[in-house]
């Protein structure tokens, strides 16, 4: 999560790989090992209440907040899990209705209409503690600049028509970053429209810009502060609102500084020299970056080493990162070089990464991790237990085996998914386009290699059971028939009994007639699909039992002469005209019998036998 509560605001954003970077202590914990956020203590006096009540703000156990913002907003669904649990205003009317007089702890009727609620420690406020105080100052103004702002929309000050004036004023594409933002906090309450996205970012920027000014340019890094400040101007007085906000013997706030997190683009590219830095890139000083980076760089996670040493500043080294995992993609892919800017390309999107205040699964960090999953998978043995396969061969099989075959299979699936994170990850300036020139580029070299490796083992399991072309049309019909197969093991990344029956029915490449001798060991597709299902174990799977019993019997009846015999001149027209003659008795005589009052005869003998009659001649008969 951003840094938007009580957590230190000298801590940098997260990191991928499900690592967080900031600390999730609150401030002013308690040393004794007592929780500072229970209301359960003892001699709390009451001047804590009566301090509060000073600034129309009543302090409530956490619950109690969300359990009335729950029912205040009508929220669907279980639980006491709400957005915006941290504060909230409402009427002192609404608030006597949803709370209990033994939660309160004050009497309503000395406070004002307009009320302010939020979660605390109440032993911590009551001792002086400078960090609670500070932290109810805190959201007693978020909550001030929600009330404010909403009663001017209730009066009809602040229309659709201002709040669109407002956002053009900010910009449009900054706007739907301050509402991805807003969602990814949960801050934004239902109903989420414009004019209360524009509400929320406007309590939650002035919250930032009095308490939190270092991480303002974490939180929202493209946004322009002096227009920003000029169109929240028109609709609120944030010094007045602040100042009505401070509860008693709360410290003084520090004097006003520019955000440490970023330097403007044009300084950031004339300290590099480099045009794609002049697209946004940003500078993050988070020390302890520098010392996560070499952990990642020593355990091969050269992505995640990019990422941190730009947050550390040292854009030389996290260069050097994306050329190991350039090299190493390279390497993946079967390529003895990497491409011509592949390390470039993907800088930009570090970069953009490492700026962002939050970088947990965003659509960069994705993009990466599935570009370092793609190496991790082609530098390691792909194994399987199988539990069943060893008890059913009678020890024969081993119980852990090797899948060398999935390993360009899976990569190429890795790649592929990071082709799917370039329409959600969008850079500045022709930086997109070299991206995903890069990432496709990775992905048409996979597909090539998987081909390449698998080709050799299908056309070895084709030779094992003598399915040989024995003329031109036959050799164009193989190749036809590996390359489906191929194409389907690049789309999908796994073979079956189906995929490979259907590629010799679409081709010119028959099966020959069925001996006695293989009768018992199966055709050759079956033979095929024994020795493609050990060659190419992991992404060929051999077709289950009932299928090679419907396979076999299909070959004694289309296989062998005899079998054709009776399926063309006698199975298939008995067998299709009593269908159509049942089907029709099943669907007519229904009606029939509801009619006239008798069921109807359809399917009788001498029907039967004529229908077969003429299904025999469309056989068989061209006329």
């Amino acid at each position: 999560m951003h840094d938007l509560d009580e957590r230190s605001e000298e801590t940098g954003g997260g990191d991928p790989d499900g690592i967080d970077t900031r600390s999730d202590e609150p401030a002013g914990g308690d040393p004794g090992g007592i929780d500072a956020r229970s209301d359960e203590v003892a001699g709390a006096p009451a001047g804590i209440d009566a301090d509060l009540a000073r600034v129309a703000a009543v302090l409530l156990e956490d619950r109690v907040v969300r359990r009335v913002i729950k029912q205040h907003r009508q929220l669907p669904g279980i639980g006491l899990q709400v957005p915006h649990a941290r504060c909230f205003a409402l009427s002192r009317a609404d608030l006597e209705r949803l709370v209990e007089r033994d939660e309160l702890g004050v009497d309503l009727h000395a406070l004002p209409d307009d009320l302010v609620i939020f979660g605390g420690s109440r032993a911590l406020l009551a001792a002086g503690d400078p960090s609670e105080l500070a932290r109810a100052w805190r959201v007693i103004f978020h909550a001030r600049v929600h009330q404010a702002l909403d009663a001017r929309a209730r009066t009809g000050a602040i229309t659709a028509a201002s709040v669109r004036a407002r956002i053009h004023r900010i910009g449009q594409t900054e706007f739907d970053e301050i509402r991805a933002v807003l969602r990814q906090e949960d801050l934004l309450l239902p109903p989420a429209g414009d004019t209360a996205t524009y509400i929320e970012f406007a309590a939650l920027y002035l919250e930032l810009r009095a308490f939190a000014p270092r991480t303002l340019g974490r939180t929202f890094p493209t946004l322009d502060a002096a227009r920003v400040d000029a169109a929240i101007a028109l609709d609120v007085d944030a010094a007045a609102l602040l100042a009505a906000s401070r509860p008693a013997r709360a410290l003084d706030l520090p004097p006003d500084e520019p955000p440490a997190a970023t330097v403007p683009h044009e300084a950031g590219a004339a300290a590099t020299g480099d045009p794609a830095r002049a697209a946004g890139a940003v500078t993050v000083v988070d020390r302890s970056a520098r010392k996560r980076a070499g952990r990642a760089r020593y355990k091969g996670n050269r992505a995640r080493a990019a990422i941190l040493a730009l947050r550390a500043g040292d854009r030389d080294a996290a260069r050097g990162d994306l050329d190991a995992l350039c090299e190493r993609l390279a390497r993946a892919v079967g390529s003895p070089a990497p491409g011509a800017g592949w390390t470039a390309a993907l800088l930009p999107v570090a970069e953009a990464v490492a700026a962002a205040p939050f970088v947990r699964y965003t659509p960069g960090v994705r993009l990466l991790a599935d570009l370092q999953a793609a190496c991790v998978v082609a530098e390691r043995d792909v194994q399987e237990v199988d539990v069943a396969g060893w008890l059913v061969s009678r020890r024969r099989r081993p119980l852990v085996r090797s899948l060398p075959a999935t390993r360009e299979v899976r990569v190429a699936k890795h790649l592929h998914a990071a082709a799917r994170k370039l329409a959600e990850h969008k850079l500045a300036g022709g930086d997109h386009d070299r991206v995903a020139a890069v990432v496709h580029d990775l992905v048409e070299r996979a597909d090539q290699h998987v081909r390449v490796v698998l080709r050799p083992k299908i056309d070895a399991a084709l030779d094992a059971v003598a399915l040989h072309p024995r003329n031109l049309p036959e050799r164009v019909a193989q190749k036809k028939l590996v390359d489906e197969l191929l194409d389907r093991a690049v789309e999908v990344g796994q073979l079956s009994l189906g995929n490979l029956r259907d590629a010799i029915s679409h081709n010119d490449l028959k099966l020959p007639d069925l001996t006695r001798a293989r009768l018992r060991s199966g055709d050759e597709l079956l033979r095929c699909d024994d020795a493609l299902s050990r060659s190419l174990d992991g992404v060929y799977r051999r077709g289950e039992i009932y299928l090679r019993l419907l396979q076999k019997i299909s070959s004694i009846l289309f296989g062998t002469p005899l079998g054709r015999l009776l399926t063309l001149y006698m199975i298939l027209p008995l067998l299709g005209s009593y269908i159509v003659f049942q089907g029709a008795h099943h669907m007519v005589g229904a009606i029939a019998k509801h009619v006239i009052g008798r069921e109807a005869r359809i399917a009788t003998p001498a029907r039967i036998y004529a229908g077969a009659g003429f299904l025999f001649l469309l056989l068989h008969a061209p006329v």
